[in-house]
């Protein structure tokens, strides 16, 4: 029996991470995810740590699972980012959304432990990813 569920970006990162840190071949597409979003700047949410402190702050909202997904990958720092977010954003006043941006913009900038702070190595020089057959 498969379970369908959405993964937020930071969880494709922590198996990419893994799997880079116990020398798995990736695939050339998760090696182009991984390389990707090792690229990029701003990863406020690949912490475990402020992805669970977004997760356990947005149970308290009826909010589909997509739309929680889609707050943990894109978090709004806005109210027209809070609008693209959220399919029927009429349900929250503005002082709601004012409100919500604040917990969450409070959320990324929580301190993070040292061990969530360091890159994973990889153990063994060797491909970087497995090639297509």
């Amino acid at each position: 029996m498969s379970v369908e569920r959405l993964l937020t970006n930071a969880e494709v990162m922590s198996l990419l991470n893994y799997k880079v840190k116990k020398d798995i071949e990736l695939s050339p597409f998760e090696y182009f995810v991984y390389r990707h979003h090792e690229s990029e700047d701003a990863k406020p949410l690949f912490r475990k740590r402020r992805l669970l402190l977004l997760a356990e702050y947005l149970k308290d909202f009826t909010l589909s699972p997509e739309e929680k997904v889609q707050i943990a990958n894109y978090p709004p720092t806005s109210i027209v980012e809070f609008y693209s977010l959220v399919t029927e954003p009429e349900k929250f006043s503005d002082e709601q959304i004012e409100e919500f941006i604040k917990k969450v913009m409070e959320i990324m900038e929580t301190p993070l432990d040292d061990d969530e702070t360091s890159k994973p190595q990889r153990q063994q020089k060797g491909k970087r990813f497995k090639e297509n057959k």
